[in-house]
């Protein structure tokens, strides 16, 4: 699995933990019994690459502890805390419940809004949440079993006012479609998140530029993108993305005139490794 923070393809396995068995019969749990471990792996490096920088008046995030050194019981608790806020997710919350699940709702609830019905996330029933799951600074990190047999991974901020989810890379947000791509003008961009791959094509262009072939979970087809060196050397993304065999990224692609006509996407910037991106890169 493709890390959904630093966009690793080979798991990172620091603190990732499989939901611990229910306490003994005589005791309440305080979670329902875990399900048997799939053969999906989340990493504790799976969602977030940037710096996270609080937007005002929202909640601020808080480190999780290890959980290798939580007692099993809290280790089940932390999971129930941070699951619930999905189950909530997912029962049609009124914009003000949404205001109380989201990381920073006054940028997330304008793109939900608008957010196409077509590509929101519709998930398994019963809904099944991990039981795989890891932790990375202030973020809890597991998996969302899909109507569609496959598997999203969920991102949930840990904050003094309880776990909210990261709506953008949970859902994949971005400001386009691959289709829509076509009616940027010379000069404007667009973010998407998509899942990076090297391509042995040729770019359409003269000077020095990489390859890439980019795809996205609600996209049948992939889209062929480019990238121009001195955009790669620009920064520590670029950078990651240039030496990547594949993984997840945060891109701002142009199309301008020349790449209508070539069919093909430049990536103007690497926003960030991962789909979490810092809140002031938007």
């Amino acid at each position: 699995m493709f890390s959904l923070i630093r966009g690793r393809e080979k798991p990172v396995t620091d603190d990732l933990i499989i939901l611990p068995p229910a306490p003994a019969s005589n005791s309440k749990p305080a979670v329902p019994a875990a399900k048997p471990p799939s053969s999906a792996m989340v990493t504790a490096s799976t969602v977030f690459t940037g710096k996270q920088a609080s937007a005002p008046n929202s909640a601020k995030p808080q480190a999780i502890k290890s959980l290798k050194a939580m007692p099993a019981a809290e280790v089940r608790e932390e999971f129930e805390m941070a699951a619930s806020v999905l189950r909530r997710y997912f029962q049609s919350p009124t914009e003000g419940e949404l205001q109380k699940l989201l990381r920073h709702p006054e940028l997330t609830l304008p793109r939900y809004r608008a957010w196409n019905l077509k590509r929101r996330v519709v998930p398994a029933i019963p809904l099944k949440v991990g039981p795989q799951f890891g932790v990375s600074g202030s973020l809890f990190i597991t998996s969302v079993k899909l109507a569609d047999g496959s598997s999203r991974l969920a991102a949930l901020e840990h904050t003094d006012q309880g776990y909210r989810l990261d709506w953008e890379s949970f859902c994949a947000w971005g400001e386009r479609t691959f289709n829509d791509l076509g009616s940027l003008s010379d000069g404007e961009t667009a973010i998407l998140r998509v899942t990076v791959k090297p391509s042995s094509a040729a770019p359409p262009v003269s000077a020095p530029a990489s390859a890439f072939t980019l795809s996205h979970p609600d996209e049948r087809a992939t889209l062929a993108a480019y990238a121009m060196e001195d955009v790669l050397e620009r920064s520590k993304a670029g950078r990651a993305l240039r030496r990547t065999s594949g993984g997840m990224f945060t891109v701002r692609l142009a199309v301008g005139e020349k790449d209508k006509k070539s069919g093909w996407a430049r990536i103007a910037e690497v926003v960030s490794v991962g789909w979490v991106e810092e809140l002031s890169a938007r």
